[in-house]
């Protein structure tokens, strides 16, 4: 039998899950932005390779509040000033929106077309665990978790960003300093569901042993930035 916070929880899973008709949308329009941001860097002879990556490339990425991730990966031997000096002015002017200059540990470029937000940001293109910026996990965490989280953790990620959003604890870009999406994604894939999350969580705040939930938690952060 359900009990009363599974009931108002099966209730919220069915808006936080995009329909076909999001799902639709959001797949032309990244395969169209992903194009064209591609042949901006080629057209500008700076090279790097494009692909989608973040909460839509995982499909945790909530009804209604789509965000396009679209990520630049160049060569190590690329100078990381050359992002914000060739890289994002590139983009900037190729892009027919108004964009916004944006920094997390990294510069990213944030614009918005059909109501969707698109970050375009730059990464390196380097072997597991030789990371030269934060983002450069990012293509790897995108694989692990696309082949490891069922379609039903994929709701339950849902269900906890929802959350995280609703205490205004979502986003690790400066100006939050909160949970990001790759973290709620470990931390789902770690402990099975959102309420599991909570119970965890609940045991910190109420005094259980800290050593080893410290441990603990600090396992799956190292698991988050692999």
């Amino acid at each position: 039998m359900s009990t009363p916070i599974q009931t108002v929880l099966d209730q919220i899973a069915k808006r936080v899950a995009p329909n076909e008709d999001e799902r639709a949308k959001m797949s032309q329009l990244a395969e169209r932005l992903k194009g064209q941001v591609q042949n901006i860097l080629d057209q500008a002879g700076l090279g790097g390779k494009v692909s989608i990556q973040g909460s839509y490339a995982r499909d945790t990425w909530l009804s209604g509040e789509a965000d396009l991730d679209i990520f630049a990966s160049f060569p190590p031997s690329m100078d990381r000033r050359e992002w914000t000096e060739k890289v994002l002015p590139a983009i900037r002017k190729g892009i027919e929106a108004k964009t916004i200059d944006r920094y997390a540990e990294h510069p990213y470029l944030e614009f918005h077309t059909d109501s969707v937000r698109i970050n375009v940001v730059p990464c390196y293109s380097v072997e597991k665990g030789q990371w030269k910026s934060a983002t450069d996990r990012t293509p790897f965490h995108t694989e692990y978790m696309r082949e490891h989280l069922t379609p039903e953790m994929r709701l339950e990620a849902r269900l906890l960003k929802r959350f995280l959003k609703g205490i205004r604890s979502y986003g690790a870009e400066i100006r939050v300093g909160g949970f990001s999406g790759m973290l709620v994604e470990t931390l789902i894939l770690h402990y099975q569901s959102f309420l599991q999350v909570l119970d965890r969580a609940r045991a910190l705040v109420m005094g259980e042993p800290r050593t080893a939930m410290i441990d603990e938690l600090a396992l799956i952060g190292a698991g988050a930035r692999l």
